[in-house]
């Protein structure tokens, strides 16, 4: 039988410790779309006098890594991705900056009549990016580096969470707290810089994964009715956006984007359509609150 997406599923687990695989990886991430994982062996081919072809070939340092692309119910990649959580008493959690990253497992598997399970082990979050676009689902983007990877045959099921993914028509924006009327996307992209670091310690796989510069970038774009944004790219203003979504069941999501400005602007024209302006904006920090429902 040919494995298919159906037989199969990707979970999660806080670490305790860098590269041991969590206790019991096996919580929601969202629905995810595509999961993409890269293993790679870097093959060493050693050449010698006597011969045109190589003679010998060995595995060099052995590299993982992937990608998840998931529609969002939570935002609960963002402790991986910013670094910290904090959970308030009055049931939010906030979402903060810290230095050092955790680290998780990604747990992979395909159920059927031979089970095939992957556990991604010391996984730190490069990448995430949050993509609104109307019409559309909100989506989220990441991308990991991981120690290494385990294989095994015994894997679990995940329970589903079954409340509702975010949707556009959920969504606001505000710039400087005034609410923007036309917004047709964003996509708010946190990178993390990460650098695998190997070392003299016999092991074939990275020793740690250091976190680089925290970069943030913003891209936005509006049905163009006035200036407003075009006034603060041109005299490089700085400024806040708030991102928010609420789902009818009570569920509340904010991202806070804090110390904008605008690095690029264009407004596209045609002869069968409105105007659109579409600006990217640099970043110096981002937090965030999530409302269980």
């Amino acid at each position: 039988m040919a494995y298919h997406g159906h037989d199969s599923y990707v979970t999660f687990g806080k670490e305790t410790s860098f590269g041991e695989k969590a206790s019991a990886p096996t919580n929601w991430i969202g629905i995810v779309q595509s999961f993409s994982p890269e293993e790679e062996n870097n093959m060493q081919t050693q050449y010698g006098l006597g011969s045109r072809n190589f003679l010998q070939s060995k595995i060099g340092s052995k590299n993982y890594s992937g990608s998840i692309e998931y529609l969002v119910q939570d935002i609960g990649m963002l402790e991986f991705a910013l670094g910290g959580k904090v959970e308030n008493t009055d049931g939010t959690i906030d979402y903060v900056e810290k230095n050092d990253l955790p680290s998780l497992t990604f747990s992979s598997g395909f159920l059927g009549s031979t089970n095939f399970i992957r556990d991604y082990v010391g996984c730190k979050v490069d990448t995430l990016t949050i993509t609104a676009e109307k019409e559309e689902a909100l989506t989220a983007e990441l991308e990991f580096m991981a120690k290494d990877m385990i294989e095994g045959t015994n894997g679990t099921a995940p329970v589903a969470d079954t409340s509702s993914y975010f949707s556009f028509y959920e969504g606001k924006v505000k710039i400087n707290g005034v609410e923007q009327a036309l917004v047709e996307e964003f996509e708010l992209e946190i990178s993390n810089g990460l650098e695998g670091l190997f070392a003299i310690n016999g092991e074939m796989t990275v020793a740690r994964i250091q976190e680089g510069n925290r970069e943030y970038s913003l891209s936005v774009s509006f049905v163009f009715e006035d200036t407003a944004q075009f006034e603060l790219f041109k005299k490089g203003t700085e400024f806040d956006v708030e991102l928010s979504f609420a789902a009818p069941d009570g569920r509340e999501l904010k991202i806070n984007v804090k110390d904008c400005r605008y690095d690029t602007n264009e407004i596209e024209l045609g002869n069968e359509d409105y105007a659109v302006q579409s600006l990217e904006a640099v970043v110096r920090s981002v937090s965030a609150n999530f409302k269980t429902a």
